[in-house]
Formats: C-alpha cells, sequence, structure tokens
C-alpha cells in the first residue's frame, strides 16, 4: 500500500498507471509465493537446500525486479513474498501450511485492492490546474 499511487499519476493524472501497478502486485505476490511454497515441498527438513533455494529465488526475482522489461515491481513483490513464505522460522518449516496461509491472506487482500482500484479507474479525474504566477 506504500506505493499504491505512483507519482506520475498525481502528475499526469493516469488511473492506468494505478490499475497496471495494482495487477503487478497481485501477479509478483502470486509468483513469489507459489515459488516459494514449491520450494518448501522439495526442501523437507534440509537445512542447506533451504538456504540454497532461498538464495537462488532471491536472485532469480531481484533479476526481475533490475530487467529492463518494464515488470519491475512484479519482482519486488515476488521477492516479498517469496521471503514470507519460505521463512517462516530459523530454519526450514515443518509444513508449508504457514506458508499457505499468508498466500491465501495477501493474495485475497491484494485481489480486493485490486477490484477497488478497478472500480475507482472508472471515475474520470481531472487534469490539475495550473495556476499562473503573478504579474504575468
Amino acid at each position: 500500500m506504500v506505493m499504491a499511487v505512483p507519482t506520475k499519476v498525481i502528475l499526469e493524472a493516469d488511473m492506468r498507471v494505478i490499475v497496471q501497478r495494482s495487477a503487478h502486485r497481485v501477479i509478483g505476490c502470486l509468483l513469489g509465493a507459489l515459488l516459494g511454497l514449491a520450494c518448501l515441498a522439495v526442501v523437507g527438513s534440509d537445512f542447506v537446500l533451504w538456504v540454497l533455494l532461498l538464495a537462488t529465488g532471491v536472485w532469480l526475482c531481484s533479476q526481475i525486479q533490475t530487467g529492463t522489461t518494464g515488470i519491475s515491481y512484479v519482482g519486488t513483490q515476488a521477492m516479498f513474498a517469496f521471503v514470507m513464505s519460505m521463512v517462516q522460522s530459523q530454519g526450514p518449516p515443518l509444513s508449508i501450511s504457514p506458508g499457505f496461509e499468508r498466500l491465501v491472506g495477501v493474495v485475497a487482500g491484494l485481489c480486493l485492492m485490486f477490484v477497488i482500484t478497478l472500480i475507482l479507474s472508472l471515475i474520470p479525474i481531472s487534469e490539475p490546474v495550473r495556476s499562473s504566477a503573478v504579474g504575468d
């Protein structure tokens, strides 16, 4: 929610940017959390494998985040969701259910925000009024 309103929207009154950001947020969270849960299903109780998969997932998400494809926010959100699902204590979790519960909660909240954003995007926003300086 911190990044819900990009600066471009304030300057240009363009709701498409907010809708795109919301879609990137949902897609990134789904990708990251599902990747994390898949890794947890493979890890079991192997600490070394858990650390290797954690580092690999963070590296992969950072590659998306720093890429030039225009979907960097997907990488940011994927990394947060990936780490949230992989790290539940000081080592590999005994069960993937806490990660799955986090996934369901985050996706439900993001989907609700996405629907609200889509509904609000239907409301037209007028262009910002430019005030002229006194004495022009």
